[in-house]
């Protein structure tokens, strides 16, 4: 009873021990062939070639530890030791992708909605700067109607292009508040952009072709 219950602990650490190192490996394999993009398939069969001598090396040493000399045994253990870095290094090289491609993705989004709003910005700029001159060509008219006197014809004039003038503020008023919105919903971008450089830094977005300055 005893050497069942032995057995069951046995296959339950063996289970867990091979799932551990099937993530590992998983990990580091999909790492490695983002650190090394050009050679996807020769880097697969590197890592799986690391991977099983790792795991070999590690279960001779657990059957032959008291019967290997103490230079093979050193040997193997700075063996193990490599490849559990080599094994570390690929693990980054997955993480540090999902990172970075997380915070592209973000720093895309946030760039497409920067540009639209400052084309939409630039017009509004423009409907208002058309509206401020036309402004003051009116007041210049009144004021030219008002400099030859209180003649019938001058003071139609002067009406008439009040009438204009209080259109075209009633319309600048309009498009001002547009363009104010704007600019609020710009300041909002302008934030997230930040954000987005904060948690990958501005340094790092310049470097991906897929960052703002695709």
């Amino acid at each position: 009873m005893e050497r069942l219950r032995r057995s069951r602990r046995r296959r339950k650490w063996l289970t867990a021990a091979l799932a551990l190192a099937a993530i590992s490996a998983w990990f580091s394999i999909t790492g490695m062939t983002s650190v090394f993009v050009g050679a996807f398939w020769p880097v697969i069969g590197m890592g799986i070639a690391l991977e099983a001598g790792k795991l070999s090396a590690v279960a001779w040493l657990g059957h032959h530890h008291g019967t290997a000399s103490p230079r093979l045994r050193f040997g193997l253990v700075a063996l193990v030791g490599i490849l559990m870095g080599l094994n570390a290094i690929g693990a980054y090289g997955f993480l540090a992708k999902a990172h970075i491609g997380h915070a592209l993705a973000g720093d895309l989004a946030v760039s497409g909605r920067a540009a639209d709003v400052d084309a939409r910005l630039s017009v509004q700029a423009g409907i208002v700067a058309d509206l401020d001159r036309r402004i003051g060509q009116i007041d210049t008219a009144i004021e030219k109607a008002n400099e030859k006197g209180r003649t019938t014809g001058a003071m139609k004039l002067a009406d008439d292009q009040r009438k204009s003038r209080a259109e075209l503020a009633a319309s600048r008023i309009r498009e001002s508040k547009a363009l104010a919105g704007l600019q609020v919903e710009k300041a909002v971008v302008d934030r997230e952009r930040r954000t987005v450089e904060a948690d990958l830094g501005p340094g790092e977005i310049s470097r991906y072709p897929a960052g703002r300055h695709r």
